[in-house]
């Protein structure tokens, strides 16, 4: 059993748990559960782990992150833009931590193992913070840009100036590119445009290409032109059988209207899925393809 594994059950951290820590990493622990009090919050969550570490403003954590560019007051703007304040009455007593920070606590001990080192850093905090990744703190940190191996390399860097480093390995990168065939690519781009307020970048009655903030979330093509790759599919076979298109939005009410607008047929929702802490509608697309909108909770309790 490892260090972590029955501090779910316990409010404080394990004795033995504690001592490893170094005093500033010790104090990260403690910070953020000054700024769960100060937000009136009744857990210590991934947000208020990582505003501890900007509070504190020193240690290997913080160093790295300076010497990859990052400014502590645009981090901590990010997480308060995120969160939002509790209720009037504070929470008497010790504050719990959430089970993402206990993951990360978890992690620490875990990337403390993999570097060799016999004690738990504020470097360890902010690496088992990216790797869990789904909290408030994970999502700031991705969203600004920061990434797990070069962490990693900027905090060796920072423990031993002089120790040779291997060369990291080439990053590989994957993005999705849907592409759906259907009978009347000019009026599934209007209907897409209106649903995902998305605009086209290609346009035409063979091929569309639609863009949402620059990015490519859909293509469509129309079933019987088959360009130089031939033919993609049967048009008499019905669309979509074992498919989602699935998209994520951050105006779920708004959307919610527009698909009420397209008269669509709605197959399911609107929904809480609690599970997943994001609420959710099932719809049908001109061609009878089943379109998912999501849309995460707006201060989901990390």
């Amino acid at each position: 059993m490892g260090l972590f594994d029955s501090f779910g059950k316990r409010q404080r951290l394990p004795e033995q748990a504690l001592n490893n820590f170094t005093p500033r990493a010790q104090q990260v622990l403690a910070l953020a559960r000054t700024e769960a009090d100060r937000f009136n919050h009744n857990f210590v969550g991934t947000e208020h782990l990582l505003l501890g570490l900007i509070k504190l403003g020193q240690g290997t954590g913080v160093t790295a992150l300076r010497n990859m560019g990052l400014d502590l007051e645009t981090i901590r703007r990010e997480v308060e833009k995120m969160v939002g304040t509790g209720p009037g009455e504070k929470m008497i007593g010790n504050i719990p931590y959430t089970p993402r920070v206990k993951k990360i606590l978890a992690l620490t001990a875990k990337q403390a193992r993999e570097l060799h080192h016999t004690y738990l850093g504020t470097e360890h905090i902010l690496l088992g913070m990216i790797i869990e990744g789904d909290g408030v703190a994970g999502r700031v940190l991705k969203k600004l840009g920061v990434e797990l191996e070069k962490t990693r390399q900027e905090i060796l860097k920072e423990l031993d100036p002089n120790a040779e480093r291997p060369k990291p390995a080439p990053i590989i990168r994957a993005t999705a590119q849907p592409l759906i065939c259907v009978r009347d690519v000019e009026a599934s781009s209007q209907w897409y445009q209106k649903l995902l307020v998305c605009t086209s970048a290609h346009g035409g009655k063979e091929y569309e290409r639609l863009n949402s903030q620059g990015r490519l979330v859909l293509q469509l093509h129309r079933w019987d032109v088959g360009h130089d790759h031939g033919p993609i599919g049967d048009p008499n076979i019905k669309a979509g059988n074992g498919l989602l298109l699935w998209f994520e939005i951050n105006d779920f009410d708004a959307a919610v209207a527009r698909v009420n607008e397209l008269k669509a047929e709605i197959v399911r929702g609107p929904l809480d899925h609690a599970g997943a802490s994001q609420m959710e509608i099932w719809l049908k697309d001109l061609d009878g393809y089943v379109v998912v909108i999501s849309s995460r909770y707006p201060t989901p309790k990390q």
